[in-house]
């Protein structure tokens, strides 16, 4: 990937390449609202996570949070995280 790209097209170039094996990437920019969590697997993008005007924060654990609700750590991320405000 070349020198000097900006957030989007870094996040696109995470998303869309191919890759050795699964895992989740985690991306933060320089502006407001640059933040992303992707699950990707070997082809491609399962699951994004997005910083917006209303979610100030992305949490992520070695679980697909988006299938599995019962992962102890990042519920207690997201109360403690949401606490904090």
């Amino acid at each position: 990937m070349a020198k000097n790209v900006d957030f989007n097209a870094a996040v696109d170039h995470l998303m869309t390449r191919n890759v050795t094996s699964p895992g989740y990437v985690i991306v933060g920019g320089l502006s407001g609202n640059e933040g992303v969590v992707i699950a990707r697997d070997v082809i491609g993008t399962n699951h994004t996570q997005w910083l917006t005007d209303d979610v100030w924060y992305v949490a992520q654990t070695n679980r697909d949070i988006w299938r599995d609700f019962g992962d102890s750590r990042y519920n207690a991320t997201v109360k403690y995280m949401d606490k904090l405000g």
